[in-house]
């Protein structure tokens, strides 16, 4: 990790790196702040060669305007537009590019997709398939990625059924409370449950949520089992370079025979 070349982040809760939030507890590494709560002039006074970023929605455009008026030099990373877990990670070579480290990225990479394929190949073909149901309602609604959504292969690769596969693209779609909850009364496992570490948490959400299936059984596995109390989440960090950990987390989650010596890394089972 090249902290050494970060001067500042945006969202420093955010961060779980280990080496960066030393430095961003003793402000070598400056909190510039996030949306319309950036730090234009704390910005400029760091200096800094390029900053790293990325636009979703309308709103970031303003942003990012701004910074470039600024003079700023703006660099997009578009890893969060892949719908491969493998072309995610392959952002690691741009990343090489960036510190003259092109050799070592694609090394790293190639033992990355070296892993993750021959990891495939243990649940390839296995049924039956458990029905996969996904993350926490927000307000009255329930957000589930697209069939083509990088996730959604994941647990494809896993030997896993996920329920709204069917659902166009790999945008997020909003879908009903009612609706959702009625699906899941057909599904087998839940995971990514937003920030609960028990199911009184999830219980808090909507005590309606303890009816469904995957609570009666025992099959709720979230995936902050490497996250700060401030809600870094290493899932999101590390986990975007190691889809092979994470595919190995799901295929002991779904298959536990294929892989019973796996501990699990990202997830944790939620009881």
């Amino acid at each position: 990790q090249r902290v050494s070349n970060i001067v500042g982040v945006s969202g420093s809760a955010f961060v779980n790196s280990k080496n960066l939030l030393p430095k961003i507890e003793n402000f070598t590494v400056k909190d510039v702040g996030y949306d319309q709560n950036l730090n234009y002039e704390l910005i400029i006074s760091l200096k800094p060669d390029a900053v790293l970023c990325y636009g979703v929605g309308a709103e970031s455009v303003g942003y990012l305007l701004k910074l470039k008026e600024l003079g700023i030099k703006l660099i997009f990373i578009g890893d969060y537009l892949e719908e491969n877990p493998l072309g995610k990670a392959e952002w690691i070579k741009a990343f090489g590019v960036f510190f003259n480290l092109d050799e070592k990225a694609d090394s790293m990479f190639r033992q990355i997709e070296l892993e993750y394929n021959k990891t495939v190949q243990l649940a390839k073909g296995i049924k039956p398939k458990p029905r996969i149901f996904l993350n926490l309602p927000w307000k009255d609604s329930w957000f589930f990625p697209g069939g083509s959504n990088y996730f959604v292969k994941l647990i494809e690769d896993a030997g896993g059924d996920y329920i709204f596969k069917d659902l166009q693209g790999s945008k997020s779609y909003s879908i009903s409370f009612e609706k959702s909850i009625e699906a899941a009364m057909n599904t087998d496992i839940w995971l990514n449950t937003g920030s609960a570490y028990s199911l009184i948490d999830i219980q808090r959400t909507d005590e309606r949520l303890m009816s469904l299936t995957p609570c009666k059984k025992g099959q709720v596995y979230n995936n902050n089992l490497r996250a700060t109390p401030s809600g870094g989440n290493d899932f999101w960090e590390s986990g975007v370079v190691h889809p092979d950990l994470i595919l190995k987390d799901l295929i002991h989650i779904f298959h536990p025979d294929l892989l019973p010596n796996h501990k699990l890394y990202y997830y944790r089972k939620i009881e």
